[in-house]
């Protein structure tokens, strides 16, 4: 039997890098797969159903999140986006490590959800000055705006760093990056998630009593 797989969930303020950070990680770790969110929004030319989302209306979004099915969600220019319950609990099932981005509210919502399968990774900005930086280049948001993203990553999201299991320092992208996958590797290698390890490897007792009746 494989070991069930595991969720590694990043969070961290708007600049912080996460985006980049997963795909770089995703791209060298072929194992690492992205979960299906339901939405919303209408279906775009080129996507596909259970591909780019799973496509609800409204009233059946209602109908999720009453069921529970729907773990964390967000809206954004009127069109909700959530993270399904069915959808986590097959890919874990089927063996899948799965990799996300969640809000901090979200990431935290999937660790109570599944406590044993997921770790969760907090993404910090080197300092306050790179993180204004980026968020300037990114040509999205004014000045004034820009300042309130700031103080609110100042004063409510960086303090619950606390919360999660890892941190990582965003300063270099490639460096980030080693730093994810080492604790994916690291976390992949716990007993707890392969305790049929000694079976898989014929180390059981029953296997070693029958090696030594054969040498006698």
């Amino acid at each position: 039997m494989s070991p069930e797989g595991m969720i590694t969930v990043i969070s961290g303020p708007s600049g912080s890098g996460k985006n980049s950070v997963i795909k770089l990680a995703a791209a060298e770790n072929s194992a690492l797969s992205y979960a299906t969110s339901a939405t919303t929004r209408e279906m775009r030319a080129g996507e596909a159903e259970g591909v780019d989302y799973y496509y609800k209306t409204h009233r059946e979004f209602d109908r999720l999140i009453s069921a529970g099915d729907i773990i964390e969600w967000d809206e954004f220019l009127g069109n909700r986006y959530g993270t399904l319950k069915s959808e986590i609990a097959s890919k874990l099932g089927a063996g899948k490590n799965l990799i996300l981005d969640l809000t901090i509210a979200g990431a935290l919502s999937l660790k109570n959800t599944f406590p044993e399968q997921t770790v969760t990774v907090f993404l910090l900005p080197p300092s306050i000055e790179e993180l204004e930086r980026r968020l300037k280049s990114r040509n999205r948001e004014n000045d004034a705006q820009i300042r309130e993203r700031i103080l609110w990553a100042v004063t409510k999201e960086i303090p619950q760093a606390e919360k999660f299991d890892y941190v990582v320092i965003n300063g270099k992208l490639d460096r980030a990056k080693d730093e994810l996958l080492n604790i994916i590797n690291a976390e992949r290698l716990r007993y707890s998630r392969n305790r049929d390890i000694l079976e898989r490897l014929g180390l059981v007792e029953a296997n070693v009593a029958k090696m030594k009746g054969e040498i006698q």
